[in-house]
C-alpha cells in the first residue's frame, strides 16, 4: 500500500479498518482457523474477488488447485453467511476470457463458444471460474456478479502503475530504443482507482441480481494520433516507427533485461505486432455495468494530465531517470 501511494492517503482511522489474514484458497475454509472463518461468515455482506497468478505461460490445469478452486471455497463462505441477506460475490474476471469472439459487440454474458477464450491457460481458467460463478446464482440464492474487467492504467492522483507489465514496458522502449510503434489501434484503458470504484459500487448494488458485467471503458482514444502527442507532452523523446521497425530494433537492442527491460517482452510484442496486420477493435457492451456505477458511466477516454502522471512516475520512481 505505501509503494502504491495508497497507506498515506487515508487517515488512521480508514488504516484501522484493514485486517490481513494470511490464506490459502485451494482449502476448504481458506487455511483460517474455524474461531476466524465462523467470524467472517457471521458477518460477511460482500466478497471482492480479485486475487489469480497472473503467468502467461501456465497450461489451465495449474489454476485448478488454488485458483479455480478458491473461487468454489469463497463462494462456500458467502453461502456459509448467517446474515438475513445474501452477500454478494463479486469476481474480477478479464475481457481476455472473449477476445476470440467472432463479430459484433461482445455482450455481458458468458461466451457461447469456451473457444472464445484467448489461448492461454490464464485466460481458460478465468472462463471457468465465470462459469462457476453463474452456476452458483443458479443453484443457490447467491447474487454472483462477473466483472470483465478490461486493461487497468496508473491512478488518476499519482499516475501509480506497475512498470513490469506489457505497456508500460512498450512505453518505457522510448527511453531504452528511442522509439514507439505507430500502432492503429483504439485502446479504452481504465485507471485502477476507477476500476476499483466501480467494483464496490457493483458489490454494493442491492437492486443488481446476478450478472456478468463488462468493466470496460466506453471511450477510447487512438494510440498514434492521441496517446504519443501525450507522450512527448509529458517530455518523453522518441522516434515514432512503423510497428515491424519497431519489434527489429527493440530485437536488436541491449539484450540486458535490467538495462533494457522491455527486451524481456520481445517475443510476446512479436506476436502482436511483427506483422502488416490491422488490428480490429473490439466493442464491448457496459450498459448494464454503466447503469449501476455512476462512476464506469461517467469515465471518459484517457487525457493529457493522467498521462502525464503516469509518465511522471515512471520517470521517477520506475525508470531510474530523476528528473532535474
Amino acid at each position: 500500500m505505501e509503494e502504491r501511494r495508497i497507506y498515506n492517503s487515508h487517515s488512521s482511522d480508514q488504516i484501522s479498518k484493514i485486517v490481513s489474514l494470511p490464506s490459502t484458497f485451494g482449502e476448504a475454509q481458506l487455511g483460517l482457523d474455524a474461531e476466524t472463518y465462523d467470524s467472517i461468515s457471521s458477518k460477511i455482506t460482500g466478497v471482492i474477488h480479485c486475487a489469480w497468478s497472473v503467468n502467461f505461460n501456465y497450461g489451465l490445469s495449474s489454476f485448478e488447485k488454488d485458483c479455480i478452486a478458491g473461487v468454489r471455497n469463497l463462494i462456500n463462505l458467502c453461502l456459509s453467511s448467517k446474515l438475513s441477506t445474501s452477500p454478494s460475490f463479486n469476481f474480477c474476471s478479464s475481457v481476455s476470457t472473449v477476445v476470440g469472439t467472432p463479430s459484433g459487440p461482445i455482450p455481458e454474458e458468458l461466451p457461447t463458444q469456451l473457444s472464445y477464450a484467448q489461448e492461454m491457460g490464464y485466460a481458460r481458467s478465468k472462463l471457468v471460474a465465470e462459469h462457476i460463478c453463474m452456476n452458483a446464482a443458479r443453484q443457490t440464492n447467491l447474487r454472483s456478479r462477473v466483472l470483465r474487467v478490461g486493461q487497468i492504467s496508473g491512478d488518476t492522483k499519482f499516475g501509480v502503475w506497475n512498470a513490469t507489465e506489457a505497456i508500460p514496458l512498450m512505453l518505457q522502449s522510448a527511453t531504452t530504443i528511442g522509439a514507439l510503434p505507430t500502432l492503429d489501434e483504439s485502446p479504452a484503458w481504465l485507471p485502477v482507482d476507477t476500476v476499483a470504484q466501480t467494483c464496490i459500487e457493483l458489490m454494493n448494488s442491492n437492486t443488481l441480481d446476478s450478472h456478468v458485467l463488462n468493466v470496460v471503458n466506453h471511450n477510447t482514444f487512438h494510440w498514434t494520433r492521441d496517446l504519443l502527442p501525450f507522450l512527448r507532452k509529458a517530455g518523453l523523446k522518441f522516434e515514432e516507427v512503423p510497428q515491424r521497425e519497431w519489434i527489429k530494433r527493440l530485437r536488436a537492442s541491449n539484450p540486458d533485461p535490467v538495462a533494457n527491460p522491455p527486451i524481456k517482452l520481445v517475443e510476446f510484442f512479436a506476436g502482436k505486432y511483427d506483422n502488416d496486420r490491422a488490428k480490429g477493435r473490439m466493442i464491448f457492451e457496459n450498459g448494464v455495468a454503466r447503469r449501476f456505477s455512476g462512476t464506469l458511466d461517467a469515465t471518459a477516454a484517457i487525457a493529457e494530465d493522467a498521462v502525464g502522471k503516469f509518465v511522471e512516475y515512471f520517470r521517477e520512481e520506475c525508470w531510474g531517470q530523476k528528473r532535474a
